[in-house]
């Protein structure tokens, strides 16, 4: 069995960190704020996402607006498969890179 890769560019590894802090941000108005265990978690979903064959387009995932924002991180945490890092019940980011493909087509 293979194991989820982690292994990401750093490049990569700084615009998920930008996620996360945007993350981190629009959750602080809730009852409830992540704490760094739920930043930690989310930050290994999107890493695993991109090193096992999703890859995203973070940038504009950055400048998207807060709901796709939102479909996008948590859409990958709640779907992403822990044993093989691929996202599982047919959830398709928008922000892939492939769905850059499929709407230019």
């Amino acid at each position: 069995m293979t194991q989820v890769s982690f292994t990401v560019s750093a490049e990569t590894r700084a615009s998920i960190d930008e996620v996360i802090n945007r993350l981190l941000s629009l959750t602080s108005t809730l009852e409830e704020p992540f704490t760094s265990e739920d930043a930690l978690q989310f930050r290994m979903s999107l890493v695993a996402c991109e090193a096992n064959g999703c890859r995203m387009r973070w940038k504009d995932l950055l400048a998207a607006d807060n709901f796709n924002f939102a479909h996008d991180v948590f859409g990958i945490h709640n779907n992403i498969c822990t044993k093989t890092g691929k996202l599982k019940n047919h959830f398709s980011p928008r922000f892939s890179a492939r769905n850059d493909v499929i709407n230019a087509g």
